[in-house]
């Protein structure tokens, strides 16, 4: 047998209800026989002589601790006490509700090349079960119970599972709620319960360390919009355009929140309205965006285009091995991937608006911030003149101006740009003075 095959078997068997309309036999003595049953099937489940023993565990008698071989919803062992309440819970719901008792063989060697058994128990119980059971048509999974048990006691490792219904939960073909009524698993439904085993165990072994690849790289990338990581992509811009950009989405930010209301500190970027104020804060939002990863040349670039191939090969890979199984219903919507793309760009856009925001505050007053304030003020004046135009005027009217009276100009119209940075910060302006002593000890040479 190919190890690499797993090989998967199903079989399939069922106890009607006792009040189901196509059960001919309503006696006391059927549901004697039904009680029986229900024991006897449990009690073949939990027998500990064929539960899953590591070598370890069999020679140091660990395994014979109070844990029964039954695995329940939530992917636990079961208690004795639960497992003695199950016994109970089943005889009152075989009155209406179908027992259905499945068998499902494995390839050993295919199982533990790709999968530990514990975690297939896991798998099975809270991953497979409730999408199986919504395919089978049932409603509300809280209203189904399941049970399930791995045997290891032949060549070929076996799941036993069993389910029923708490309640009417059979969503019919006219739409009503009811207790399914039809005992026998359709060929499509076991089909489907075997592709998802499958599914998942290939999940485990090479999506899963593919998945956790992705996820560190989406991390490395988020660094870059990170104000507290060496890669803080959104301080210390060189492109002027960008850093123009920025300072007018902080204005834009600010106005927004003003006419809102919003007293919050940050701004979520999918929450701002598609007013035409919110709408021009969203196109420059997404024009920064685009501007940073235009060099295609830098580490920002690189690193995205890392993501953006390893979530290729999860949706690639997610896709053949559907394509394999044959299970087209999930082709269509990969959700998991769709998140994964979602959430890189919400994170950044969210990083560049709450920047733009909150974040471009030096606490250190720099040349850059003065230069910057001018600028600013001078365009309520020179309408026509954009900002980077503005900022270059001011330097080459400063260094390179000829007239020594006209250039100290400048030097006041620092000093006062330094004073509306922040008004209590004279200490500051004082010292930012003193830069310039040295033009004016020249002067009076």
């Amino acid at each position: 047998m190919n190890k690499n095959s797993p090989n998967i078997v199903l079989v399939c068997k069922f106890n009607l209800g006792i009040n189901n309309i196509d059960n001919q036999n309503k006696t006391g003595l059927y549901k004697e026989s039904r009680n029986n049953s229900i024991n006897k099937m449990l009690n073949y489940y939990s027998n500990e002589e064929k539960i899953a023993v590591g070598m370890l565990d069999y020679f140091t008698g660990k395994y014979k601790d109070k844990r029964i071989n039954l695995v329940l919803e939530n992917g636990r062992y079961a208690t004795k006490y639960e497992f003695e309440k199950r016994k109970e819970e089943y005889k009152n719901y075989i009155d209406n509700s179908n027992l259905w008792k499945c068998v499902l063989s494995f390839n050993n060697d295919y199982i533990d090349s790709k999968i530990s058994l514990r975690d297939l128990e896991k798998k099975v119980a809270t991953e497979v079960m409730p999408r199986f059971l919504k395919y089978c048509g049932f409603k509300d999974i809280d209203k189904m119970t399941w049970s399930i048990s791995l045997h290891c006691d032949t060549d070929n490792y076996h799941l036993h599972f069993a389910f029923m219904e708490k309640e009417a939960n059979y969503v019919s073909k006219r739409g009503n709620i009811s207790y399914r009524r039809k005992g026998k698993l359709s060929t499509d439904e076991k089909n489907f319960f075997k592709r998802q085993v499958a599914l998942a165990i290939e999940r485990e072994s090479v999506y899963a360390p593919l998945l956790t690849k992705t996820n560190k790289d989406i991390d490395e990338l988020k660094t870059f919009f990170n104000p507290n990581e060496k890669n803080f992509m959104l301080s210390n811009i060189k492109n002027i355009e960008i850093e123009e950009k920025i300072i007018t989405l902080g204005k834009l930010l600010k106005q927004y929140r003003s006419l809102n209301n919003n007293k919050s500190k940050n701004v979520k970027y999918n929450s701002i309205k598609n007013n035409q104020l919110g709408k021009d804060i969203k196109i420059l939002t997404n024009d920064i965006k685009k501007d940073l990863f235009q060099n295609k040349e830098s580490t920002l670039y690189k690193q995205k285009e890392t993501v953006l191939e390893n979530i290729k090969k999860l949706n690639d890979y997610y896709n053949i091995l559907n394509k394999e199984n044959n299970i087209k219903e999930e082709i269509k919507s990969n959700k998991l991937i769709e998140q994964k793309q979602d959430y890189i760009n919400n994170y950044i856009l969210n990083s560049i608006v709450n920047y733009a925001l909150n974040g471009n505050k030096k606490s250190l007053i720099t040349l850059d911030n003065v230069i910057q304030e001018i600028a600013l003020t001078k365009t309520k004046k020179l309408k026509n003149n954009s900002l980077s135009d503005i900022k270059k005027n001011v330097l080459l009217n400063y260094f390179n101006n000829s007239n020594k009276t006209k250039k100290y100009k400048y030097k006041y119209e620092m000093e006062k740009a330094l004073k509306n940075i922040n008004n209590e910060m004279d200490e500051a302006a004082e010292k930012f003075s003193e830069l310039f002593n040295y033009d004016i000890e020249n002067t009076r040479q």
